[in-house]
């Protein structure tokens, strides 16, 4: 038993690529009618050659049969990164968009979403991209703005755009809704419009109910037929008129998937890639749509938030030179306020040292008196003048004669002593 496979499909780059697979050869005994091929890859066209053998290794007629394996999935989702530019008189966003390979089975659409965040943006409110809410442009940029997704683009994998094409807010979209890609019997989804999020109240409590005895009656008995379980107020909602039915399932939590699909249907698509506000900030997440319908979206994860204005010019970085000076002038303020501590100090310790001599004891007088006399010359006692009163007009003769004799004497004093010296020589 032989195997082998190959696959035809578009790379990231948009080329077509045929890839091979194999050959696997087993050999099982005549005991053995079946065998197993484990991790075979998606996308795959196989080809299987059986032949019998006999003792002496001859082969006999080969019979070859083919098989596909089904698609699955990309393995991984899209990875958008954009960044904020200014063209033509204001800013727009180019997103960088990597193409994926088309390995795994058919990429039907990409298509771009753009949430206008309110100020001062929590991403941990916000809900995964999957279950945000999808509005309308004019619903995130009304008066009162709603919190929700816009869809900006729409593309097939066949219109891929090229690099650097792919621009925000430049009022332009590469989505035709004659697309033959989009238009394929597995891509119609990519035309319906996505399923809103709505707020749900709580069912009311239904209000209690008295069972009374039917009554036979011809009506009563075909309504038993069909369900024996239905409530009365069900039966005034099985009369209602189509589009009280329609608000009925929108408002029923119960009802309300099953009755989505078939309003999606009915709704176009809104495609809308407008101006953008300059005051807010805006995020952006990219939706894959693969080619089997039973295989779910893939959907990115948000991109980082910009804002459609000029960014806050950023201080320049430190330089070494400012750096230096910065610790020099430091260290000569530390030294400064170190010195002037050390004068205040030093002023008040004087200061204290003022007050100590002239504030002696009469015992420390006294005997600096003593000393002074005894060394030859006479300390003052204190440096403070006498208080002494005013001397009166009469006595003003006699006061200066006093001072006169006692200034005199101190003269004389000295007179004699140096006489004595020069005796002595």
């Amino acid at each position: 038993m032989e195997l082998t496979g190959n696959a035809t499909y578009r790379d990231r780059f948009g080329i077509l690529q045929k890839d091979s697979w194999g050959p696997l050869s087993k050999f099982k005994t005549n005991d053995s009618r079946s065998e197993r091929f484990e991790e075979l890859q998606p996308n795959t066209n196989y080809t299987i050659r059986l032949s019998a053998m006999t003792r002496t290794r001859r082969r006999g007629d080969e019979e070859v049969r083919h098989c596909t394996t089904a698609p699955a999935p990309p393995d991984t989702p899209p990875k958008p990164r954009w960044r904020k530019v200014f063209a033509d008189d204001k800013y727009v966003f180019p997103v960088d968009l990597p193409r994926i390979t088309e390995r795994n089975g058919r990429i039907c659409c990409y298509r771009i979403y753009i949430v206008r965040l309110r100020p001062h943006p929590d991403w941990s409110n916000l809900p995964p991209p999957r279950d945000m809410t999808v509005v309308d442009y004019e619903e995130a940029h009304g008066v009162q703005p709603v919190l929700g997704a816009y869809i900006t683009d729409v593309f097939s994998n066949d219109r891929f755009p090229p690099e650097s094409e792919l621009i925000m807010g430049d009022g332009r979209s590469y989505y035709d809704k004659d697309d033959p890609g989009l238009n394929w019997e597995s891509c119609r989804r990519c035309l319906k419009k996505p399923r809103r999020s709505y707020d749900i109240p709580p069912p009311a409590p239904k209000p209690p109910t008295t069972t009374m005895p039917p009554t036979t009656t011809r009506d009563e008995f075909f309504e038993d037929e069909i369900d024996t379980t239905m409530e009365p107020d069900e039966e005034k909602r099985s009369r209602r008129s189509y589009m009280d039915i329609e608000r009925d399932y929108m408002k029923n939590p119960m009802m309300m998937d099953n009755k989505l699909v078939e309003i999606e249907v009915k709704e176009d698509l809104q495609v809308k890639d407008g101006l953008l506000d300059p005051a807010a900030n805006y995020t952006l997440y990219v939706e894959l749509i693969p080619g089997s319908e039973q295989d779910e979206p893939l959907f990115s994860d948000y991109v980082n938030a910009l804002m459609p204005a000029a960014s806050p010019v950023a201080p320049p970085p430190t330089t070494p030179l400012e750096i230096a000076l910065l610790a020099t002038c430091t260290v000569a303020g530390l030294v400064v306020v170190g010195m002037a501590t050390l004068c205040v100090l030093q002023a008040r310790r004087s200061r204290k040292h003022h007050h100590h001599h002239l504030e002696m004891s009469p015992l420390e007088a006294a005997f600096r008196y003593v000393v002074g006399h005894i060394g030859g010359r006479q300390q003052l006692l204190s440096a403070a003048p006498p208080d002494m009163p005013p001397i009166a007009k009469e006595d003003l003769a006699a006061a200066y004669a006093e001072r006169q004799a006692d200034s005199d004497y101190g003269f004389q004093k000295e007179f004699e002593v140096n006489m004595k010296s020069d005796n002595n020589d």
